[in-house]
This record gives structure tokens, sequence and C-alpha cells, in this order.
């Protein structure tokens, strides 16, 4: 999982939602911009 953060840095959070599409790694991304999925990150500081 460290290695999907790791991305997130390296570009702005709006890019990084681009981006997710090509990485496949959107799953991270697209919980930041959605509401809801918010908790699924939360998660995984929890962890």
């Amino acid at each position: 999982m460290s290695n999907e953060p790791n991305k997130a840095p390296n570009a702005p959070a709006s890019d990084a939602a681009n981006l997710s599409d090509k990485t496949g790694v959107q799953a991270k991304p697209e919980a930041i911009v959605t509401p809801a999925p918010v908790t699924a990150p939360a998660a995984d500081k929890k962890s």
C-alpha cells in the first residue's frame, strides 16, 4: 500500500486523479474526490 501513497506526492491532488486512470491507483484518488469513500482512506491509516 505504501507504493500508492508515494505516487500521490509526485503530482498535485487534482493531477493525481487524472493519473489514477493510467496508473490504476484511481481507487485511492477517487476516495479523496468523493465524500462517501473518504472513509476508505481513513481505514488505511488505522491499519
